[in-house]
């Protein structure tokens, strides 16, 4: 191994990246995702590079101001904060660490770790990106923008890995030393990642809001890239990015290994946390109750199925990783659907309780029911012979789901009268989610047998994670958010719903039957349709509420009698 920390660390980067591409040739699902993600992008980018081409517009009349400059540097920062991620859940320490760490300096470690994460970033993003310059270097007639463009993707791609490296490790260490931020890390990360993905969604369909960032030196990426075509273009603004930017990639660099050493080197008060977390207070009649505290299950159903009900809020509290798992897709949506209402005018903030609405039944019951029998690993053999039957054991999933989501009903309804809802549309949207609390905690645990997921994936470094099932995940996402889209739509928006009531009935579930050459059906059910929009607001208002909560309901007793049989019957 080669005694410079630069050489040395390119070897490092290359093996890890190699590494990364064996790793992922073995993972299918996440192969084919990756593969669809990557066409996309690259068919758009071949998209706009065409368009490009065959537009051949005026750069001469292009000018690079502040708004179009700060979009540059929202992208990079919505690249930090998704590498920042990957730092702190996946490459927070290097393979093998103990070898490579007594192998390599610790500097040339470092930087193996850079390298591996830009040549990720370039596979990623660089084909794409490059297609697009070089239509607009065809387009200008300047080969040297096609350079030059190459030249931005390296210095935007090694300043945001860099950063990301930076945050990443930080926050790694401040939860190493701080036992506060080391108890509570899963919330806290929930927290900072759903305000990341929603501030870049907010500010960047904030009119105007981009441009404040123009004030960043990646933004000035745009003047480098145009320097060398007709375009108006600030030759200061892109010798500042290029300085600038390889500057802070090297600065950044430095302070990343600073980091690292007293991260991989020093002492870290998490075994300690973990293992205060661990323990189960002795000094009350009842440690199981005591290891669940301040949160108390009530003295209903029979005492078997209130011990699984309390063993189940504890296995989630001492399972954080499963918790952030099953809340990313909450996270996603919320970005999503904060995008949503600030990118289009008429859309009123008010939708924030619907929103609401949604999340709150599909965590409830997805936390406690949708992988039962992975959730008992190793212990399942002493679960089947100690608990007497299935009913009381399903009926102790399903009642931690209950404490959860019924109290968090509320937040929704509080929400619907702090945006401007009647008390009365208030008091719909309250029974409206605590109805489907109680559809989502019973589905849960019916679906986590019929999909259930009994082997650990492993994460990263030997780590192992036992998600629920994609499938279960999924069927349940199907069953809930469809029950609680129509009630909830219903009962706000009545009119809205009856539209979508009737496209769904005469339109998506006719279309199978015409293709199958079932016409009499088909044309039964566009009827059906049509019916469906000559009906009175009244009678969608609470035919809409009442007829998905009823069904949501039969169709959760369904599954916790088909969890309680298939628990009587399951046999190793």
């Amino acid at each position: 191994m080669p005694r410079n920390s630069l050489a040395a660390g390119w070897q490092v980067g290359r093996v890890e990246f190699h590494r990364s591409l064996r790793a992922l040739r073995t993972k299918g699902l996440q192969l084919v995702g990756l593969a669809v993600a990557v066409l996309l992008f690259g068919g758009v980018a071949v998209g706009v590079a065409a368009l490009v081409v065959v537009t051949s517009p005026d750069l001469s009349a292009v000018a690079v101001t502040d708004s179009t400059r700060g979009p540059v540097a929202l992208q990079w920062l919505f690249a930090v904060a998704l590498l920042t991620q990957r730092v702190t859940t996946l490459h927070d320490r290097p393979d093998a660490e103990a070898f490579l760490l007594t192998t390599v300096r610790l500097p040339a470690a470092v930087i193996g770790l850079l390298f591996a994460e830009w040549a990720r970033v370039l596979a990623y993003i660089g084909g794409p990106l490059l297609v697009v310059g070089a239509a607009v270097a065809y387009v200008s007639g300047s080969p040297a923008t096609l350079l030059l463009a190459l030249l931005a993707l390296l210095l935007f791609a090694a300043s945001a890995v860099v950063a990301a490296q930076v945050l990443g490790l930080s926050m790694k260490l401040a939860v190493a030393r701080v036992p506060a931020l080391a108890r509570h890390r899963t919330a806290i990360g929930i927290v900072l990642a759903v305000a990341a993905f929603g501030g870049y969604a907010a500010v960047g369909n904030l009119g105007g809001a981009t441009s404040m960032l123009a004030v960043l030196p990646v933004g000035w990426l745009l003047d480098l890239v145009l320097v060398a075509t007709p375009a108006s273009v600030s030759l200061g603004h892109a010798a500042g990015a290029a300085v600038l930017l390889a500057g802070w990639s090297v600065a950044g660099a430095a302070l990343s290994t600073r980091v690292a050493s007293a991260l991989w080197l020093g002492d870290s008060v998490e075994p300690a946390v973990e293992a205060a977390a661990a323990e189960v207070g002795t000094d009350g009649t009842d440690p199981l109750a005591a290891a669940i505290a301040p949160l108390q299950v009530p003295g209903v159903g029979s005492p078997v199925a209130r011990r699984v009900a309390q063993r189940s809020i504890l296995l989630v509290r001492r399972a954080p990783s499963k918790l952030s798992f099953l809340l990313a897709p909450v996270a996603v949506a919320a970005t999503v659907g904060v995008q949503f209402l600030f990118g289009e005018a008429s859309v009123p903030v008010a939708a924030l309780a619907p929103l609401a609405a949604l999340f709150v039944p599909w965590v409830a019951g997805a936390m406690f029911g949708l992988n039962p029998l992975g959730d008992e690993g190793r212990v399942l053999p002493v679960t089947l012979l100690s608990v007497p039957s299935g009913t009381a054991y399903v009926r102790g999933l399903v009642l931690p789901a209950l404490l959860v989501g019924l109290p968090g009903s509320v937040l929704p309804a509080g929400l619907a009268v702090a945006t401007g809802y009647t008390p009365v549309e208030a008091a719909a949207l309250l029974v409206v989610v605590a109805g489907c609390v109680a559809v989502a905690a019973m589905v849960a645990p019916g679906v986590g047998f019929l999909f259930p997921r009994t082997e650990a994936v492993r994460v990263v470094r030997g780590r192992e994670l036992l998600p629920p099932a994609l499938t279960a995940i999924a069927c349940y996402t199907v069953v809930v958010v469809g029950c609680t889209a129509t009630a909830v739509a219903s009962a706000l928006a009545p009119d809205l719903a009856r539209g979508g009531i009737a496209v769904f009935v005469g339109g998506a579930a006719a279309f199978p039957f015409d293709l199958a050459g079932g016409t009499a059906v088909a044309d039964a059910l566009r009827g059906f349709g049509d019916a469906i929009r000559r009906l009175p607001t009244g009678a969608i208002r609470v035919g809409g509420v009442a007829v998905p909560l009823a069904a949501g309901l039969a169709l959760g007793g369904l599954a916790v009698r088909t969890a309680a049989r298939r628990f009587d019957r399951y046999t190793l």
